[in-house]
């Protein structure tokens, strides 16, 4: 699968293209999903683990919060929810 990109708008958008262009935005949309759906860890995973522009879920257990964690550059950053 690709890399997600920027979804450009249609130039010309007409009922001969309309599948087309439907059919590029649910690919899109589906390419989102799986980038997203990849589960939760118990901690903020290592460098070695995911790869560039993986987002994942994490319920850290060593300080009892959930945090969005963000692999870039070959480490990982995390945000906490705070209430």
């Amino acid at each position: 699968m690709s890399k997600i990109g920027k979804l450009s708008k249609p130039t010309d958008i007409s009922e001969d293209n309309m599948s087309t262009v439907i059919q590029d935005i649910h690919d899109k949309i589906n390419e989102l999903v799986v980038s997203l759906n990849t589960g939760s860890d118990k901690s903020v995973p290592d460098s070695t683990k995911g790869k560039d522009n993986d987002i994942k879920i994490i319920d850290d257990q060593t300080d009892g919060n959930v945090k969005i964690g963000i692999k870039t550059g070959g480490t990982w950053y995390t945000v906490t929810a705070e209430e």
